[in-house]
């Protein structure tokens, strides 16, 4: 009997290692997708995630697989587990799946500081066709602001930088004032067309109605109650006007005559060309 005994309890079935080590790989797999930073663009560390991702399912599938294949009587014992590897090869593969879903570069951002930049430049466009449909004119420097939007849909949002305290229905840009009454040809492609600029508000705060605009009376347009700076709008002047604070001081954005625009630094702010005259600068 007793030998009998020992031959029963050598028979008893035993969890496989091998399943186990399938289930804490797999389950594993699923833990680290939380520890994950989401991201934009194929960065390195994407890269990175995603390899050892993929490592570390293939690695769960295959000991999953061993350990299926063994799960029966070797050696005079008797191994379970095929639920753990079971489950342990579905959570490597549901992991490896929303990995791949998740961790998948997504399209990079533009910064505050680059929208800014890419309203100049939608603003130089609008400009530019606005010029070529009105016997080569620029808009009228008192109006610029809503004939842009009114003639050419330019967005309200499109006039305000991200990085300023402006609201839409302001402007967070100027018209160079020494280009009123001349033509876009007659003047150099270096000269500032639009830069940015803070003039226009009020110590008493924005008192002027969003209704009261031009443009606002020829659109659909929401929230006619909104406040505005009454004079943050078709702002015009010169270098005496314009800002850095939208940027922290390092520089502003800055349109010129030919349509391009450039991020200027503070301490090339003197090398602007204002006006039209041959080495006439002024800052």
């Amino acid at each position: 009997m007793g030998e009998k005994e020992n031959n029963t309890q050598s028979q008893r079935p035993r969890i496989s290692k091998l399943a186990i080590v399938t289930l804490v790989f797999g389950v594993g797999g699923l833990c680290t997708l939380g520890m994950v930073e989401p991201h934009h663009g194929l960065t390195a560390s994407y890269i990175y995630a995603l390899l050892v991702l993929r490592a570390s399912a293939i690695g769960t599938f295959v000991v999953g697989t061993i350990a299926i294949m063994v799960m029966s009587i070797r050696g005079g014992v008797v191994l379970k587990g095929l639920g753990f590897a079971i489950v342990g090869m579905t959570a490597a593969a549901v992991s490896l799946i929303l990995g791949v879903l998740g961790l998948a570069p997504r399209p990079a951002r533009p910064s505050p500081g680059m929208v800014c930049a890419i309203n100049l430049s939608g603003l130089g466009k609008a400009v530019h066709i606005y010029a070529g449909d009105y016997d080569d004119q620029y808009p009228t420097a008192d109006k610029w602001c809503d004939l842009l939007i009114t003639y050419l849909e330019v967005s309200p949002k499109q006039l305000v930088c991200p990085l300023s305290d402006a609201k839409e229905g302001e402007s967070s840009y100027a018209f160079n004032k020494n280009l009123i009454g001349k033509k876009p040809a007659e003047v150099p492609p270096d000269v500032v067309l639009l830069f940015e600029t803070n003039f226009g508000k009020n110590p008493l705060g924005r008192q002027a109605l969003l209704a009261d605009r031009d443009w606002h009376k020829f659109l659909d347009y929401p929230d006619s109650g909104k406040k505005v700076y009454k004079l943050r709008w078709n702002q015009i002047g010169g270098p005496e006007i314009l800002t850095t604070e939208n940027h922290e001081g390092k520089g502003c954005n800055v349109l010129f005559n030919d349509y391009h625009v450039e991020f200027v630094k503070t301490e090339r702010l003197g090398e602007l060309r204002w006006r039209v005259e041959e080495n006439e600068k002024q800052f």
